[in-house]
């Protein structure tokens, strides 16, 4: 007999509070608050990551709330179906500081893995992203050209 597992269910990450300015699109500078919420209801949530233009600046890996074990050369295996936590949505919160960004748009991303994505049970592989565009201007404007202070 051949039982093979499948997670048909990957995790599930939105941005939340859209509205807000850096996640509308607006121009902003400064330390920002980014919100999202993730959910899993397959094999659990294994890995959370905001990135920004492709680099990690915050990440979350629940491995300490799975049941998982390793063998040596066989690596990490599950202990039970749902080995990782199930549920959500979980809210997070994160002050992404763009002080130190270029001016300029980027690309801020919330990804999620369950661990069957994790771990590529049945080719599912891959993560559950959201992204949106942000602008930042950290530059102040320069002084006007010809300005002159003229008294009367």
């Amino acid at each position: 007999m051949i039982l093979t597992l499948a997670d048909v269910d990957p995790s599930h990450v939105a941005f939340t509070a859209t509205g807000s300015g850096i996640l509308s699109g607006q121009w902003v500078r400064g330390a920002q608050n980014v919100t999202w919420e993730v959910s899993d209801q397959g094999s659990g949530m294994r890995f959370e990551r905001l990135r920004l233009d492709g680099g990690e600046r915050y990440s979350i890996d629940w491995r300490g709330n799975c049941d998982l074990g390793a063998w040596g050369d066989s690596g990490e295996f599950a202990r039970q179906f749902q080995p990782c936590p199930v549920g959500g949505p979980w809210g997070r919160a994160y002050a992404l500081d763009t002080a130190g960004v270029p001016d300029g748009a980027h690309t801020v991303q919330v990804c999620s893995q369950d661990y069957g994505q994790a771990v590529g049970i049945g080719g599912s592989g891959g993560e559950s992203c959201d992204e949106r565009t942000v602008r930042t201007d950290n530059t102040a404007p320069g002084k006007p050209a010809a300005l002159a202070i003229r008294s009367s």
